[in-house]
């Protein structure tokens, strides 16, 4: 079974609506959506509510780390990494201000494929720079972020431009992202940062995907425990600057569900 683009697109901005998705040829193609488990860096200050142990209480999240400042966060790859940033993104709205005046960092895995990743960031690096086109390409991508700073060049490499390559995470570090907490210009920017990786990776021959790996329904009870976690701590929230966002489907039918057909 085939799907259009359209379809893809409502699936990433909508990612509680894939737990309602059976098909599984659908699931693979939405699961390779992100094909890169992706950190990224937002440069905000926080409310005296914040927590890490608020975050780290996220379905599939991996990292985080940070404070006053400085937040990071990681999610996987795939189908587990959508639904992660769509709660860090709700989270964050509860928890963090916005600093209008700074950007996020995202940083997008380059250290799999059984290659170690001063190997393959070798390679990377040599393949993006033997080819102007490729180069060049990737730039004026990253110009329709409209990036508006100073401090980060037009440039590829390991200082201080739009693409750094990042020995400390093992990864490509796109450092031109605007300040947000809204998830589909998260979303938005990470698709589009894995898919120049992906695009990268497919040029040296790697192969760039993970294999597909189904939710559980214990994932399933952990989403939705979260959910009301979320919510109840949205409505104990004081001062809260933004109201959550509310699912878009009934988790509890699609538990239920899942749970019948096993």
């Amino acid at each position: 079974m085939d799907f259009d683009k359209i379809e893809l697109r409502d699936y990433l901005f909508n990612p509680l609506t894939i737990l309602t998705v059976r098909d599984k040829d659908k699931l693979e193609k939405i699961d390779k959506l992100l094909p890169y488990s992706t950190g990224f860096e937002i440069e905000c200050s926080i409310k005296k509510s914040y927590k890490d142990a608020n975050f780290e209480k996220i379905p599939f999240i991996m990292d985080v780390g940070g404070g006053e400042g400085e937040i990071r966060y990681r999610i996987p790859n795939g189908i587990k990494g959508l639904i992660c940033l769509y709660f860090i993104s709700e989270q964050l709205k509860l928890d963090a201000i916005l600093n209008p005046g700074s950007g996020i960092h995202y940083h997008i895995d380059c250290g799999g494929a059984g290659v170690l990743y001063e190997s393959l960031k070798d390679l990377l690096y040599r393949s993006i720079h033997s080819s102007v086109i490729l180069r060049d390409s990737i730039l004026t991508e990253l110009d329709t972020w409209n990036y508006k700073g100073t401090f980060n060049t037009r440039n590829i490499g390991e200082g201080y431009h739009y693409i750094r390559f990042n020995s400390d995470f093992h990864t490509m570090e796109f450092r031109i992202g605007e300040m947000t907490f809204d998830y589909n210009i998260l979303i938005k920017r990470i698709y589009h940062a894995n898919n120049i990786v992906l695009n990268v990776k497919k040029v040296i021959l790697i192969n760039p995907y993970n294999s597909y790996i189904p939710l559980t329904i214990d994932d399933f009870n952990k989403i939705k425990l979260f959910i009301e976690w979320q919510t109840n701590y949205q409505v104990n929230s004081i001062n809260v600057s933004k109201i959550i966002s509310q699912p878009k489907v009934n988790i509890n039918n699609v538990i239920q569900s899942r749970v019948k057909r096993i």
